[in-house]
């Protein structure tokens, strides 16, 4: 199973001014640092939660058009299209109402409602993530806590050690939306 993005997120959970503020920053000319810096912050909360943050539409490629698939991310709030490939890779088009998602708190799953004749797999456009008023205040936090963080230690540490440097605060904040297998 992959998931190729097609269209990313257009707007950030955080904005610039909110972390510009946090910062107390009263220049503009960093902006586009900022930018980045929130953007590899959603990144991260997403990757460490599984929580899709911001809207966005993308492909899932499948190796077969039949059962449950459970994935690695959530929430899906549509199935925008469906395309299905024989053993030679021809394409035809498969019905969205085929495919039924299920989003619990920690993962998201997808139900074929009947067999599909798809020997060749499958790829589900789907759109995923939360709208912005639905994202928790406490990853909200997380991302400007490692957003700024990130600006604050810029020059203190090489860029390859900086990834690493995590607030103890943001783990707390994200432990309750992370799903741990044992």
């Amino acid at each position: 199973m992959i998931w190729i993005e097609t269209n990313a997120p257009a707007d950030e959970p955080v904005g610039v001014a909110e972390l510009r503020a946090f910062l107390r920053l009263e220049r503009e000319d960093e902006d586009a640092l900022l930018v980045r810096l929130l953007r590899a912050a959603r990144e991260d909360v997403e990757r460490r939660t599984g929580l899709l943050v911001a809207e966005r539409t993308g492909r899932l490629v499948v190796e077969a058009a039949v059962g449950t698939l459970t994935l690695g991310f959530r929430p899906v709030t549509a199935v925008l299209g469906v395309t299905l490939f024989d053993e030679q890779s021809e394409t035809r088009a498969g019905d969205p109402a085929d495919v039924r998602f299920e989003n619990t708190p920690l993962r998201t799953r997808l139900h074929w409602r009947r067999a599909v004749a798809a020997p060749g797999g499958a790829e589900l456009e789907l759109r995923a993530g939360l709208p912005p008023e639905l994202v928790p205040e406490s990853l909200r936090l997380a991302m400007l806590r490692l957003a700024a963080t990130s600006y604050e230690t810029r020059t203190l540490l090489a860029p390859a050690l900086q990834p690493d440097t995590i607030p103890p605060l943001v783990g707390s904040l994200l432990s309750p939306y992370r799903s741990l297998a044992i």
